[in-house]
């Protein structure tokens, strides 16, 4: 027979997470005491593993979005061929593919960054779960440079790719004037565009 004995520990906390606690173990049925255990078991794994708790809250909003936007797991290798494929069949409707994704992942980044600025501090909170090379934004007054190197292994990805950052920018107003595209590098300049501004203006 084994016994096991509790514990107690007398914590201090303020008003407000007190009440998040209570509130939390009441909607799931539970004790406060069972999540309290709950929360500082999963705290320790965590840290044993040598994650810091902001990663692992990166990592949820991360597949979250992987979620929204329909993304599934591709080997690289293979995206690229799928790519070559959709270029070779219609080229034209391949990029439009690309760039109307785009559109649909720049609306759903609105919801949690509603201008450009928030953008680059939510894109900076991801970085580190970026397989890709690096991404760069710089926003000027009424214009944004993104410049992105690790884009895939061919010029077509490069392309696709450009295609859908210019979607994700037109779901913040903005349209691309201009652009560079080599093999895994992308360099695009986009400015606010004129309804926008006059939309903006008016408010």
């Amino acid at each position: 027979m084994i016994i096991t004995y509790m514990a107690r520990l007398n914590i201090s906390l303020n008003n407000e997470l007190a009440r998040t606690i209570e509130e939390e173990a009441q909607k799931s049925g539970r004790t406060v005491s069972s999540l309290v255990t709950e929360a500082t078991i999963s705290y320790i794994n965590v840290k044993k593993l040598g994650v810091q708790l902001d990663d692992v809250a990166k990592l949820l909003k991360f597949l979250e979005l992987s979620h929204a936007i329909g993304t599934v797991p591709v080997p690289s290798l293979l995206l690229e061929s799928m790519i070559g494929l959709a270029m070779n069949n219609s080229e034209d409707e391949a990029l439009q593919k690309w760039f109307e994704k785009g559109r649909v992942l720049g609306r759903i980044l609105v919801s949690s960054a509603p201008d450009l600025h928030e953008l680059q501090k939510f894109a900076d909170d991801f970085k580190s779960l970026i397989t890709w090379g690096s991404v760069d934004m710089k926003i000027l007054e009424n214009k944004v440079e993104i410049v992105l190197s690790g884009a895939g292994y061919s010029s077509n990805a490069s392309r696709c790719t450009a295609e859908g950052i210019k979607g994700m920018l037109d779901a913040y107003g903005y349209v691309y004037e201009t652009q560079e595209i080599y093999e895994g590098f992308i360099r695009l300049v986009a400015v606010k565009s004129e309804a926008d501004t006059v939309n903006h203006n008016h408010i």
